[in-house]
């Protein structure tokens, strides 16, 4: 994509349109067109729910300012997420921002530039807030699920079994986060599967948001996580990261439309696990792990 066009001394507006992943994406855009345009620092447009990444953005150096445009329902959200995935046209935009011309707004929305891959995501200057979540040293951090695109059943098997054998097998502290009830649009809602009592297990499943949760991986050596957000974070943040990879991204037989964040994710420091992997693979992968 060429940026010729662009005017630093317009108001031009970046577009952002979904959750944390999409979010770490298009801000990995938008600084990227900031390394090849006279552009330094940009306005966004973010639609979606989440009020803290309206936060982690005003916190960057990059950034003048943030609209936050709330769904008003979900059938919208739905609409605008499918709408946005039309790379040549930009009528969606004038539906949520009926006040600014569209000739003002960069497409840096996740689906803007499909062909991007995680390089590209690397090595770009963040700010993050600080936590006062105490965090023990040698610390791993666990995120284990992620039900907002798979059921349960679609997360590798192994997961318990996993985080015994690092209780047990290395003397790394591990930070377990998660939500204590996840829902799924067709398979309702899921209380976090995982309860474990033991004194080298932080348990903050309920208790971070997803700002706590950057700041609590940036004091750790490491990440374990299923295949979300955390795992494209890992490679902002250039943090070793195992990711447990879910049956959707795995599994050739199912919708290939996601393949994309496969391409994203599968990138140094992370290593990716099959969700077919056994017990012993993880094993050699953490045997294996330079930390």
């Amino acid at each position: 994509m060429k940026y010729d066009f662009l005017d630093k001394n317009k108001i031009l507006y970046a577009s952002i349109v979904g959750a944390w992943g999409d979010m770490f994406a298009s801000y990995a855009h938008l600084s990227l067109i900031s390394r090849l345009t006279p552009l330094e620092k940009f306005n966004i447009i973010y639609y979606g729910y989440d009020p803290h990444i309206k936060t982690f953005l005003e916190l960057q150096n990059n950034i003048n300012s943030v609209i936050h445009i709330k769904p008003k329902n979900k059938e919208e959200y739905e609409d605008i997420a499918k709408e946005s995935g039309n790379t040549e046209s930009k009528e969606w935009l004038s539906k949520i921002v009926p006040d600014i011309d569209a000739k003002q707004i960069i497409p840096t929305h996740l689906n803007s530039f499909p062909k991007l891959q995680g390089i590209y995501i690397r090595n770009f200057e963040y700010n993050l807030p600080e936590t006062s979540l105490e965090i023990p040293e040698n610390s791993i951090l666990f995120n284990p699920y992620s039900m907002q695109s798979v059921p349960l059943r679609g997360h590798w098997r192994f997961i318990p079994d996993a985080l015994e054998w690092l209780i047990e097998n290395t003397d790394y502290n591990i930070i377990l986060i998660g939500q204590e009830k996840y829902h799924h649009a067709l398979y309702g809602d899921t209380e976090f599967p995982l309860y474990i009592s033991h004194p080298k297990v932080t348990n903050l499943v309920g208790k971070t948001s997803m700002l706590d949760v950057l700041a609590i991986a940036q004091k750790c050596k490491a990440i374990i996580t299923t295949s979300n957000s955390l795992s494209m974070w890992s490679i902002i943040s250039n943090k070793p990261c195992i990711v447990m990879l879910n049956s959707m991204l795995d599994d050739p037989q199912k919708d290939t439309s996601v393949y994309y964040f496969k391409e994203w994710i599968n990138c140094p420091p992370n290593k990716l696990l099959s969700n077919r992997a056994s017990l012993e693979d993880f094993e050699k992968v953490m045997l294996e792990w330079k930390l």
